[in-house]
């Protein structure tokens, strides 16, 4: 304090910034009793700590998660990282500085649920979902020329996404049930093109007996024209199989 009014020290500050991250309920409240002793100087530090003291409640099972670390303020001075991933069912992303001292601190998070069709994505167009979401939490803060186009560029070079992309996640084999009698389960695809024609073959699992339809077109009105044709003939299967397109 002086004749200016009421400052912050250094050393009550570093410490602050140096306390580790608490492993029990006993070192939440010492980081609170720090942080409180900075009231004055933080207008949203009842929000910004509310996870903290979520932590404190009764009952409440132990989980120091992201929404606990509390955000380090953008300096421009010190090198950034961007980092994304992408699980079954949503995004994360996080800006963080790279300290001195080899550590990383948290400026930013963001996250989103995926959709349900994109829940279906392979794990590599869900994780170019994250690059995306990544560019634009990056510009929320940093910009320069070609902002887009080098996060790009590094996400492409990570070796981790490379290795995953060469070597993507095996999944388990499935065996069909062989069908106790014609025309229970048909499975159909497109060949060709072939003297400027696809066809559509579609066969029956039992028999073995195809269907091969020359077609111009392989949108959707017309595959569902040409099937309706064999379903009207032939009758309705139990079961289509096929690979979702030409």
């Amino acid at each position: 304090m002086d004749k200016h009014g009421l400052h912050k020290t250094e050393d009550k500050i570093k410490a602050i910034l140096d306390t580790p991250e608490p492993q029990n309920v006993t070192q939440v409240r010492l980081i609170l009793g720090l942080i409180n002793n900075y009231h004055k100087f933080l207008p949203n530090i009842s929000s910004d700590v509310r996870p903290l003291h979520r932590l404190l409640e009764k009952d409440v099972k132990w989980d120091w998660n992201k929404e606990c670390k509390v955000l380090w303020h953008y300096d421009p001075e010190l090198p950034i990282r961007l980092a994304c991933d992408a699980s079954p069912f949503g995004l994360d992303v996080v800006l963080s500085h790279k300290m001195q001292d080899g550590t990383e601190r948290p400026i930013a998070f963001a996250s989103r649920s995926l959709n349900k069709a994109e829940r279906n994505y392979s794990q590599i167009d869900k994780e170019a979902l994250g690059v995306v979401k990544m560019k634009l939490l990056a510009r929320s803060y940093v910009w320069w020329p070609r902002v887009d186009s080098e996060i790009e560029s590094l996400a492409r070079s990570c070796s981790g996404s490379q290795k995953r992309q060469r070597n993507p996640k095996q999944s388990p084999l499935y065996q069909l049930e062989w069908p106790s009698s014609p025309w229970k389960r048909i499975h159909g695809d497109f060949a060709g093109p072939f003297i400027d024609h696809m066809f559509l073959i579609v066969t029956d699992v039992h028999s073995k007996w195809p269907e091969v339809i020359p077609m111009k077109r392989t949108t959707s009105t017309q595959t569902i024209r040409v099937l309706r044709t064999i379903f009207a003939r032939a009758g309705l299967p139990e079961q289509i199989v096929s690979d979702n397109g030409p």
